[in-house]
C-alpha cells in the first residue's frame, strides 16, 4: 500500500547517491514508493540507481531539462495520497517519514539540518511555530522568517497531500533557475486553511554539494523571475492582510 510518495531528482550526484537511498529503505515507516528522475547525468547516478530498481523505487532516465521538469515528472508519476521531496544528495533520519506523514492534515512542515560532506552538524533550522496554525496566524511572521531562514521555500522538510497539487494543477516552474521551490510552495500555500509545524529536524541537508543552487553566478540568475516570486509573496501576503510596514520594508 502507497500511502507517501517521495520524488527524487537526480543530475551527476554518484557520490551521494547511495547514502541518500539507503536512507530511505531504511526508514521505520513502510508504506512509501520512490519515483527517482535521472537527469540526464553524464556520471555513474543512473547505473547506482538502477541496481535498487524493484517494486517499490522505480527509476525513470530522461533527457536534461532541470530540477523543476524533473519533479514534475515524479509528481505526475505519483501513486501515493502524500507527497514528499529529497534530494539526491541529501539524506533523512530512520524516523523521518514516521514524524512527516500526518494524515489528518493537509500540510506538514518540519525543520532541517544543516551538514557537512562529512556529516558534521553546521546548524538547525526548525519553524518559529508549533503544532496547526491558521494561516493568517503564519502570515503575521511570514516574510521575516522566510528571509531569515528560507525554511517556507525549502523543498525539504514538507509533506503535501497531493490532491492540493493535482486539483489545482500546481506544479514546477521550469522557467526558474532559482528559488523554484519557493515558487512551487507559494502556489500551495494560497489554497492552505492551515499547516501542521513539527518541532522536528530530521532531514539531513547537505552543504557545499555540486550542482547547488547556493553557488550559483549571477550571471545565471534570472533576476526578473526572483523579482516576480517576491511579488507573489507580496500577493499572498496582502490577500491575508499581512503586509504592514515591516513587510514593506523586507520586499
Amino acid at each position: 500500500m502507497t500511502l507517501l510518495s517521495i520524488i527524487m531528482p537526480v543530475y551527476n550526484k554518484e557520490e551521494y547517491i547511495d547514502r541518500a537511498i539507503q536512507s530511505i529503505i531504511g526508514q521505520n515507516f513502510k508504506e512509501w514508493e520512490l519515483i527517482i528522475v535521472d537527469d540526464g547525468s553524464i556520471d555513474k547516478s543512473l547505473s547506482l540507481c538502477k541496481k535498487y530498481e524493484n517494486e517499490k523505487i522505480k527509476v525513470i532516465s530522461i533527457e536534461n531539462n532541470g530540477v523543476s521538469n524533473a519533479r514534475n515528472i515524479g509528481l505526475n508519476m505519483s501513486c501515493g495520497d502524500f507527497v514528499t521531496f529529497i534530494d539526491a544528495d541529501d539524506y533523512v533520519a530512520s524516523d523521518y517519514l514516521e514524524n512527516l506523514y500526518q494524515p489528518q492534515y493537509d500540510f506538514i512542515i518540519s525543520g532541517l539540518s544543516k551538514v557537512s560532506k562529512n556529516s558534521e552538524l553546521i546548524d538547525t533550522i526548525k519553524p518559529l511555530n508549533n503544532g496547526v496554525i491558521k494561516i493568517d496566524d503564519i502570515c503575521k511572521n511570514f516574510y521575516k522568517e522566510q528571509m531569515d531562514t528560507g525554511i517556507y521555500g525549502f523543498v525539504a522538510g514538507k509533506c503535501i497531500r497531493k490532491s492540493i497539487i493535482t486539483d489545482n494543477s500546481i506544479s514546477f516552474d521550469k522557467s526558474i533557475n532559482l528559488a523554484e521551490d519557493y515558487d512551487f510552495f507559494l502556489k500551495i500555500y494560497n489554497k492552505l486553511d492551515s499547516i501542521l509545524f513539527l518541532d522536528y529536524s530530521g532531514y539531513f541537508y547537505l552543504i557545499g554539494t555540486d550542482n547547488s543552487a547556493i553557488g550559483m553566478s549571477d550571471k545565471k540568475i534570472d533576476f526578473i523571475k526572483q523579482i516576480e516570486i517576491q511579488n507573489k509573496t507580496r500577493t499572498f501576503l496582502e490577500n491575508h492582510n499581512s503586509f504592514g510596514e515591516n513587510e514593506k520594508n523586507l520586499y
